[in-house]
């Protein structure tokens, strides 16, 4: 790719994101400009997070875990898994 068309491409994308700004994916509100990520800093912080480990026989030696699936978690993975959401995992 020539550094004309990558310097296009960029300019394109901030002009995007400067017209349509993103919104956090759990509330709604409207994300700051040039924020990466798809989830609000306020929501973000009031993530349940909830790490554990359980451990188990066989080829599986354990599981771990950041939060529990429910809430804000679950939306996030089920926007991820079957609404074509891939950016979320960011």
């Amino acid at each position: 790719m020539s550094i004309l068309a990558r310097a296009a491409g960029r300019l394109l994308e901030t002009a995007r994101e400067a017209l349509f700004p993103a919104d956090c994916f759990l509330c709604g509100r409207a994300l700051p400009w040039r924020q990466r990520g798809s989830v609000c800093l306020p929501c973000w912080d009031h993530i349940p997070w909830t790490p554990g480990i359980r451990p188990r026989d066989g080829r599986l030696r354990g599981i771990v875990w950041a939060a529990d699936y429910d809430g804000s978690v679950r939306r996030l993975i089920l926007g991820m898994k079957f609404e074509g959401m891939d950016y979320l995992g960011r």
